[in-house]
């Protein structure tokens, strides 16, 4: 789990643990500060991808980001 606002990811981070803490607990999901627009290839490849944000495409940064027969899961289109 990528963001760029501390308080986003500790929002996501707290109800997370409310429900499902073992996704934290062992590393399934890893809360991550950063800017996550082009992926986060260093801990690529990825079964699913989720961009929270809409996007006019999906970039060839995240495409091959993927595990063969991965998918995204992504708001894409025009900006109006």
């Amino acid at each position: 789990m990528v963001d760029h606002i501390q308080q986003v990811l500790d929002f996501a981070t707290s109800n997370i643990k409310k429900q499902n803490n073992h996704l934290l607990k062992n590393q399934i999901i890893i809360p991550i500060l950063k800017d996550g627009r082009n992926g986060l290839a260093e801990l690529a490849p990825y079964d699913v991808i989720h961009c929270g944000a809409a996007v006019p495409n999906v970039t060839p940064d995240i495409l091959v980001q993927l595990n063969k027969g991965g998918i995204i899961w992504a708001p894409v289109g025009p900006k109006d």
